[in-house]
Parts: structure tokens; sequence; C-alpha cells
């Protein structure tokens, strides 16, 4: 039993750590997508249209 203890203390830190980072990498990319994505659909549009112009 006080092996196992250290361990489940490890095991609970070691998958608390990585969800919060998780959980901030993720607010990090949702907020660079919400904030590029007029930019992206400004180039999807603009793409759209030079294809238009070529054909």
């Amino acid at each position: 039993m006080l092996q196992l203890r250290p361990t489940a203390r490890n095991k609970s830190i070691a998958s608390r750590k990585p969800f919060v980072r998780f959980a901030k990498f993720g607010a990090g990319v949702f907020i660079l997508i919400a904030i590029n994505t007029p930019l992206h659909e400004g180039l999807r549009k603009s793409a759209r249209k030079a294809k238009g112009n070529n054909r």
C-alpha cells in the first residue's frame, strides 16, 4: 500500500498537468482560429474570384 500511494499521486498529478496544458493550448488555438477565420474566408473568396477570372 505504501508503494501504491505515491504512484497513484504521481499519476493523478501527471494526468492533471497535460490536461491543463491541453486546455491552455486549445484556448489559444481557438482564439487564433477565431481571429483568423475572417482572413481565411477573405482568402477563399479571393481565390474563388481568381479561379473564376482564370476560367
